[in-house]
């Protein structure tokens, strides 16, 4: 996501896609180091996920805090992110034992269409 062509068009933009899975599942996205997981229904209809920043929070950290600066809690701009991951997740709850990523995914793999970054009211434009 460093090629300006595939940045946020402003810091108000939202991320958007759309995601079709026959079975309920989480669904986990990944900037760096901050991450959102979307609990999706399971249905043979479209569903479509729209992300602002808030909604990115920080991934638990394996290196002990004295060596890096600390970083914040939920993602603050949208111009620092090197990687997008969008990957099958499970529920993680804090003092538990770190989740990993990928497990306990139900059905066929998901479908995805429309990922795009949308203006302020903006909407997916549906087929």
């Amino acid at each position: 996501m460093r090629d300006s062509k595939w940045q946020a068009p402003s810091a108000t933009a939202k991320l958007a896609l759309d995601v079709k899975c026959s079975k309920s599942n989480h669904l986990s996205i990944e900037l760096d180091d901050y991450r959102v997981e979307i609990p999706l229904r399971g249905t043979s209809q479209w569903e479509t996920v729209v992300l602002s920043l808030q909604d990115f929070r920080l991934k638990e950290q394996k290196e002990p805090k004295n060596n890096k600066e600390e970083k914040p809690q939920k993602l603050q701009q949208w111009t620092a992110i090197n990687e997008l991951v969008i990957a099958p997740g499970e529920t993680a709850h804090p003092g538990q034992p770190e989740v990993e990523v990928g497990k306990g995914w139900q059905g066929p793999l998901p479908e995805f269409r429309n990922l795009l970054w949308l203006q302020q009211e903006e909407k997916i434009a549906q087929p």
